[in-house]
């Protein structure tokens, strides 16, 4: 997912972005934020200093959206005169 911050001023002005745990993951006004799993959802914070005043910070929320995908099923079928337990293991992964 790209994120763009764009700063003007003079001097120009330094940019920071950071995660929604407060690390820093970029100084580039431009990146591409790789979206892997519901963790990286959040609140990605853009600041940008250029060292007159006080530094301003600007906020982009990520929401991931994600749908329940099965990837295993199991099912019985046929006439059974035993007592049978059966365990159905069934994988999820989320699509984002």
């Amino acid at each position: 997912m790209p994120l763009n911050c764009i700063a003007d001023g003079k001097p120009t002005s330094n940019i920071t972005w950071t995660s929604p745990g407060g690390s820093k993951i970029s100084f580039e006004p431009s990146f591409s934020l790789a979206i892997t799993s519901k963790m990286d959802e959040g609140t990605y914070n853009c600041t940008a200093d250029n060292g007159v005043g006080t530094p301003v910070t600007a906020t982009v929320n990520i929401i991931v959206q994600s749908e329940l995908v099965v990837l295993k099923t199991c099912a019985l079928t046929g006439v059974i005169k035993i007592l049978l337990y059966l365990q159905c293991v069934v994988s999820l992964q989320l699509a984002v």
